[in-house]
């Protein structure tokens, strides 16, 4: 009975081994691997921003229309190009197979300018695609672009613009909230140092990496503007500008020891402008100047014109007929002078009396019933033609319709400086002064306020 019991447990085993290795073995035998598809597009990850000219890093996997990745793309595929939608370069351009890791290329990528840009990834073999969006933005200041004119003018304003740029080329324009500012300074090429002011432009004067302002220089001769910021090793400059003299503002006459009435001898006058530069194109510029001996006699000639003048230096041979003391001034023909052509015409109005003359000749007809008294008419009415001819005068009055009477000029120069003075107009002020030393060169209360006004406005711009 035992044994039996036994035998029918060891059946029952048996059959239930069996079927569990049936069962067991059928799903092993079933089992398939499901492949990715063929190459459909690329996924391509990017940071959202990136600086031009660094790297960063660029995701590309290739996805089957199912977006699986092909995971054997490094023996299947080929090689994939990377373009852009921008201006700039990117390095490295082209990714090969073999970069890709279980369908996965990790590459270092940079792009050298700052701008959004979509970056595309396409195989060459299929022209299969994928993209991705990024925005660029500069690196750090690497130097300065600098835009002035071809030619400047000694004490008049002229414009420089200065954009703070990266290696690249990229304007850097978040430079206001990155660095304090820039120092200014002039490189002389030719010609006397002078001062160029202002000397710094502040940080939060850029405006998205640009700041445009206006320069003063004082003296001729040719220099590079230097721009350096204060902090980093970035720097800039422009070309040579040649710097030209500004208006006449001040003449010197010089005159030999000695002088002998009625006698030939050389005189040297020179032009200056308000920062005492020679006045070298004054022969262009200049509008001819009027000598005034300040005395009794007369001074010949008593004007130079403009074009006698070389760099703004006149030499010319003067005479002076009465034996006393001079100081002649040199005043450069103002306007009032154009109008004197007109008090010369006064003298020509009479001598249209002389073409009357001829209307009067027809009256001989009248001769031959009047006297011969009326024959002595003409004589008389010829006398006016000749008289005013000889009123030549006016010519050696120009001066005095400049200036009447230079001293009282000056004195009113010097009134309207010290009310310039008491507005806080310097530079109107200085102009007074500086015309005033010219019409009276010994009014040494004009000389000490000038050099008081000078000093004020050097401290002003410091």
């Amino acid at each position: 009975m035992v044994s039996r019991r036994i035998n029918m447990f060891l059946g029952l085993f048996a059959v239930s081994a069996l079927a569990f290795s049936i069962i067991s073995a059928a799903p092993v035998d079933s089992a398939v691997k499901v492949n990715p598809g063929d190459m459909d597009h690329f996924t391509v990850k990017v940071p959202e921003r990136a600086i031009a000219g660094e790297n960063f890093v660029i995701r590309l996997e290739p996805r089957d229309a199912y977006d699986n990745i092909i995971t054997d793309y490094s023996r299947l595929g080929g090689s994939v190009k990377l373009t852009s939608s921008g201006k700039g370069k990117i390095s490295p351009d082209v990714i090969n197979p073999s970069d890709f890791f279980e369908g996965v290329a990790q590459i270092l990528v940079s792009y050298d300018k700052a701008e959004a840009i979509i970056l595309t990834a396409k195989e060459e073999l299929t022209n299969k695609t994928g993209n991705a969006k990024i925005a660029l933005g500069p690196g750090g200041v690497d130097h300065f672009s600098l835009s002035a004119p071809s030619q400047i003018t000694a004490g008049q304003k002229f414009q420089l613009k200065i954009e703070a740029r990266d290696l690249y080329e990229n304007v850097v324009t978040d430079y206001n909230l990155k660095h304090s500012g820039v120092e200014i300074n002039p490189v002389v090429v030719s010609g006397e140092k002078g001062r160029l002011y202002p000397n710094t432009v502040p940080g939060s004067n850029f405006n998205d990496g640009s700041a445009s302002l206006d320069l003063v220089y004082e003296k001729t001769g040719s220099i590079i503007v230097s721009v350096n910021d204060l902090t980093e090793k970035a720097s800039g400059k422009t070309s040579p500008l040649p710097v030209q003299p500004g208006e006449a503002k001040r003449f010197i006459i010089m005159l030999p020891d000695k002088i002998s009435a009625g006698k030939p001898f050389a005189a040297t006058v020179k032009v200056f402008d308000a920062f005492d530069n020679l006045v070298t194109n004054y022969s262009k510029t200049g509008k001819g100047v009027s000598l005034n001996p300040q005395a009794q006699g007369k001074l010949t000639p008593d004007e130079i014109p403009a074009s006698a003048f070389a760099d703004g230096i006149a030499t010319v041979n003067l005479t002076y007929n009465k034996a006393e003391m001079i100081n002649p001034i040199v005043i450069e023909k103002a306007v009032k002078e154009s109008k004197a052509p007109e008090a010369v015409k006064e003298p020509a109005t009479p001598v249209a009396a002389p073409s009357a003359v001829p209307a009067e000749t027809k009256k001989p007809a009248a001769k031959e019933t009047k006297p011969k008294k009326e024959e002595k008419k003409p004589a008389a009415a010829a006398k006016p033609a000749e008289a005013k001819p000889a009123e030549v005068k006016p010519a050696e009055a120009k001066p005095k319709e400049v200036v009447a009477d230079p001293k009282a000029e000056a004195k009113n120069c010097y009134d309207r400086a010290v009310k310039y003075i008491g507005q806080r107009k310097y530079q109107d002020a200085k102009n007074e002064l500086e015309r005033c030393l010219s019409l009276d060169p010994t009014n040494t209360d004009a000389k000490k306020l000038l050099d008081r006004v000078n000093i004020i406005m050097r401290l002003e711009a410091k």
